[in-house]
């Protein structure tokens, strides 16, 4: 205990313990004390540790942690640093001179490491950087709006963010690659293998709007809509994504309550009124309470048609005016 070194190394080690998965949510304060206190001790790694953490929780770090990972980055002497840097640099944007800087440090940094290198892990603040194509392509899409589009460097810029893209769905399986491609207006045609491919992806990553592209896909593809004749013996996968959907729109309680109206209505127009009454139970009870719709107006409405939903003098709402 006599050595200077030891006291900021048993600081540093603290930290990293802290930030751990298993201690992340009760010691995340605590964690980046203790880095930055081994990092002003003189424990350079500390440093990056600190800085991963910071801008994992807030995206931004305090000046003398961002003097430090900026000097690492532009140094190219710690991919760790190269990328929190560029993290942290792209969330605003930049001049002209230093998207350049960005870019082509991105581009490095993205032939530098490799899916399997450094495993990302949400669970952990330490392990929560940004991957290598998302930062590419961030960096050439400011570095673009600087550079004139007749410009040869402007058509090499665009191809690197194109591949970034590329990279991004099919090297790092990156869900929301797939979701930025297919927002594309020259990206992928609508119901192609690819499209299906994309849309799937994103769709198993929890994306709400994703569950019901790919939702009204299936339900045309097996003959539910438009909504004619017996669905007996059809498959019932577009309803199921429908229904993820809408279970996951928990902070948009407009498109909670369309995506479960849509599947009451869809089975009752089908004859399946029984069942589609069980949609609208399920949708009004994952409104109640939600903190999107603090007065209960979308869970009323759900109930209003639980209400009359034996009266087809009453009920005249159609599925297709929900999801076009």
């Amino acid at each position: 205990m006599r050595s200077p070194d030891v006291l900021p190394r048993l600081f540093h080690a603290g930290g990293r313990a802290d930030l751990h998965e298993r201690n992340a949510r009760s010691c995340h304060e605590t964690g980046i004390y203790s880095l930055q206190v081994a990092f002003e001790g003189g424990v350079s790694k500390a440093g990056v540790d600190c800085g991963v953490a910071q801008v994992a929780s807030s995206g931004c770090m305090s000046p003398n942690i961002y003097a430090f990972i900026k000097k690492q980055a532009l140094a190219r002497s710690d991919w760790l640093a190269m990328a929190t840097y560029l993290d942290c640099t792209l969330r605003t944007p930049q001049p002209a001179e230093v998207a350049r800087e960005s870019y082509l440090l991105a581009k490095h940094l993205s032939s530098l490491l490799r899916l399997d290198d450094q495993p990302v892990n949400m669970a952990s603040p330490l392990r929560q950087y940004e991957r290598p194509w998302k930062l590419l392509h961030d960096a050439a899409n400011q570095y673009l709006s600087s550079v004139d589009e007749n410009d040869l460097s402007s058509r090499i810029v665009q191809q690197d963010l194109n591949n970034a893209l590329h990279d991004g769905i099919y090297k790092w399986n990156d869900p929301r690659a797939a979701r930025m491609l297919l927002e594309q207006k020259s990206g992928v045609k609508r119901y192609s293998s690819e499209w299906l491919s994309l849309m799937t992806q994103s769709a198993m990553s929890c994306d709400a709007q994703s569950c019901f592209e790919l939702g009204k896909y299936y339900l045309e593809k097996d003959g539910w809509r438009p909504a004619q004749g017996a669905a007996k013996g059809k498959s019932r996968l577009g309803l199921e994504w429908i229904e993820l959907g809408a279970a996951l729109s928990t902070q948009d309680p407009e498109q909670m309550t369309k995506g479960y109206l849509f599947l009451a209505l869809l089975l009752r127009e089908h004859g399946f009124a029984d069942e589609g009454l069980e949609y609208l139970v399920a949708g009004k009870e994952s409104l109640e309470g939600n903190r999107y719709d603090l007065r209960g107006e979308k869970a009323q409405y759900l109930q209003s048609f639980e209400d009359h939903w034996n009266d087809d003098q009453l009920i005249v709402a159609r599925s297709d005016e929900l999801m076009d």
